[in-house]
């Protein structure tokens, strides 16, 4: 055995120094990664390939909001009502395709290049990384929901005589907008988020959250179609689209009666009373969740309730999932 003598080493020199800047902390950490996620749902910096699916979709989106506004037709509040609830459904479909195509980039790249590690260690806990990866989801299905919304309610009111009287009429159906896109988009994607977690392989998580988007909407119209008439009519409230409508038709208000017609000019000897203006009824869409006759306060308790257990269920997972 050698003495400690002759136990000789040499150090080098590598150039590594102790880092003396700011520590911006969690909140750095986590809005960081809240940017990453966005950059990587659009394909920002990931080349043509990785922009090409999100820019189909939200053309997709917008393009019948653009048709629609510019086709002529006078001016009805009932139709404005109808349209955006119509824009609103077609969004959240393509919105569940978005999310089926971007949430396994969002969860699924970062297990398989084994980065969780570097993640999960101070200040970022594993909590602030999936609320990180929920914002992220959730920001960039808000713009595909909601700049259709927007294109058709200017473009509505730019195309009439009164552009900005025409603005102030629309200003009620903002909030509703507003809402609904909020609501939906938390929803979906973390349904979207909560599937890819549990399904842990990339190559069937793209399929998985297609799975639990339609699978259950499917069987729920089939369900509700039957059995409408009984307790069965409740299934509608296990499917997230058909919960993201019904929310949609609850939050959105009543159309304002139309103003009456002017009346042609009355005899003076023999004056007419006045008839009050009726209001006609607010067009509804041959939908299965507007047959199923729920409630609204039901189709927002079970979102609030989807949104819960996916949440939990990510939790879960990455609090058992090993870095």
């Amino acid at each position: 055995m050698a003495s400690a003598a002759e136990r000789t080493g040499t150090i080098y020199d590598i150039g590594y120094r102790r880092y003396t800047g700011e520590r911006l902390g969690a909140a750095h950490a986590f809005w960081a990664l809240v940017a990453h996620g966005m950059r990587t749902a659009f394909g920002v910096r990931r080349g043509a390939r990785a922009q090409l699916g999100p820019g189909l979709i939200m053309a997709m989106a917008v393009i019948p909001a653009m048709v629609a506004s510019a086709t002529p037709g006078p001016a009805s509040a009932a139709r404005d009502v109808m349209m955006h609830e119509w824009l609103l459904r077609f969004a959240s479909v393509l919105a569940a395709l978005f999310c089926a195509g971007q949430a396994p980039e969002l969860l699924g790249a970062d297990r398989q290049h084994r980065v969780l590690g570097l993640y999960f260690t101070r200040p970022l806990r594993r909590s602030h990384y999936i609320l990180a990866r929920l914002v992220s989801l959730t920001t960039a299905v808000v713009l595909i929901m909601l700049l259709p919304q927007v294109v058709y309610l200017f473009g509505r009111a730019l195309s009439q005589d009164g552009q900005w009287q025409a603005v102030k009429d629309r200003a009620y159906l903002v909030w509703p907008i507003v809402a609904t896109v909020l609501v939906e988009s938390t929803l979906i994607a973390s349904i979207a988020l909560a599937a890819t977690a549990l399904v842990g392989r990339r190559a069937v998580e793209g399929a998985a959250v297609l799975g639990v988007m339609l699978v259950p909407h499917i069987a729920a119209s089939v369900v509700a179609t039957e059995f409408r008439q009984t307790s069965g009519k409740y299934a509608v409230l296990a499917a997230p689209l058909m919960v993201a409508d019904g929310v949609a038709a609850w939050v959105f208000p009543e159309p304002p009666p139309p103003a009456p017609p002017p009346s042609a000019a009355q005899s003076p000897s023999r004056p007419r009373p006045a008839q009050p203006p009726r209001a006609r009824p607010r067009p509804q869409a041959r939908t299965i969740f507007s047959s199923a006759d729920v409630s609204g306060p039901a189709y927002g308790g079970a979102a609030a309730g989807m949104i819960a257990l996916a949440l939990a269920l990510l939790m879960l997972r990455y609090r058992r999932l090993e870095p």
